[in-house]
């Protein structure tokens, strides 16, 4: 399939986010057990277990982002978090904390989630969203 045009979102082609998708729906279960469990993990500990540079992380939680914001769901995203300050990602996802107390009270949100009855989704619900906010 040829893509025409690129459309840019926040620093990233769509072609490169649609590209990102199927890594980033193996995030999923991580995150939900996360929060099931009242925890956070660091950009580097997430890249650690998915074989990725810590930096590449970002790019892959910003479909997440996509999904969560679409779907009004709390951000999973959000409990990936740097390692020095304990906060994530800031300007790279929507609604982000700006400071630790900002963070604690967005996990909280994430925490009291049913993350067990919310469902898995599948590629293609991420591919439709990320097309949603490209175009």
């Amino acid at each position: 399939m040829k893509r025409v045009k690129k459309e840019k979102y926040e620093h990233q082609t769509f072609d490169e986010l649609v590209d990102k998708v199927p890594l980033a729906l193996s995030f999923i279960p991580v995150l939900k057990l996360l929060a099931i469990r009242g925890e956070t993990m660091t950009y580097k500990e997430l890249g650690q277990l998915f074989n990725l540079h810590y930096r590449a992380v970002p790019s892959y939680l910003r479909i997440l982002d996509i999904y969560c914001q679409t779907h009004r769901l709390p951000h999973l995203n959000h409990l990936v978090v740097h390692q020095l300050s304990q906060v994530s990602g800031g300007a790279n996802f929507t609604d982000a904390p700006t400071n630790f107390h900002d963070q604690l009270e967005d996990q909280e949100k994430i925490y009291n989630h049913d993350w067990l009855s919310a469902g898995m989704p599948d590629k293609a619900t991420l591919y439709k969203d990320v097309a949603k906010v490209a175009i």
